[in-house]
């Protein structure tokens, strides 16, 4: 019975000395097809928003199913590359960390831009909106006015003058 919790505590203590042992990190490859970092920022950039758009579907319809993978694919078709390519520069990027790290510092800059775009379109949309509202409101008070006037002038004109009397 202790040999059996020896060797227990023996294979236990082997274990984890095992997964203490540091492995050698294999570096990704270059790929043959290398994009540029501009080029990682406008492919991922437009991966993200495809992404977001997806979810918020999701989200406003719990039916909604699709998956990312066909506008994945499209994405990758727009750029001319293969999804193949894409994952070999992700990879190979992931390994260039500083790389990596101004590619998604460019990426958050630009949604960021976009962003703030998008906010200072939907205030100039409410301010039209307002000011369409406004002027609606107006041409409705004045076609009142107009149309009290002309009631006003059609009831004077249909009244009978009244006649002066004779002496």
């Amino acid at each position: 019975m202790r040999q059996m919790k020896n060797l227990l505590l023996f294979f236990t203590i082997s274990v984890l000395l095992s997964s203490c042992y540091e492995r050698e990190y294999v570096r990704s490859p270059k790929p043959e097809l290398l994009l540029t970092p501009e080029q990682m920022v406008e492919i991922l950039t437009d991966l993200q928003l495809e992404e977001a758009r997806v979810v918020a579907l999701r989200e406003k319809n719990k039916a909604y199913n699709n998956s990312t993978a066909q506008y994945d694919q499209n994405i990758v078709d727009k750029y001319g590359i293969s999804v193949k390519v894409l994952v070999e520069n992700i990879n190979y990027y992931q390994d260039q960390e500083e790389d990596m790290i101004d590619i998604y510092d460019e990426i958050l800059a630009k949604l960021s831009r976009m962003q703030e775009d998008v906010k200072l379109k939907v205030e100039e949309e409410k301010k039209l909106e307002f000011l369409n509202d406004s002027i609606a409101k107006a041409d409705s008070t004045n076609l009142k006015k107009a149309d009290s006037l002309k009631i006003a002038i059609d009831t004077t004109a249909n009244e009978k003058p009244i006649t002066t009397l004779k002496k």
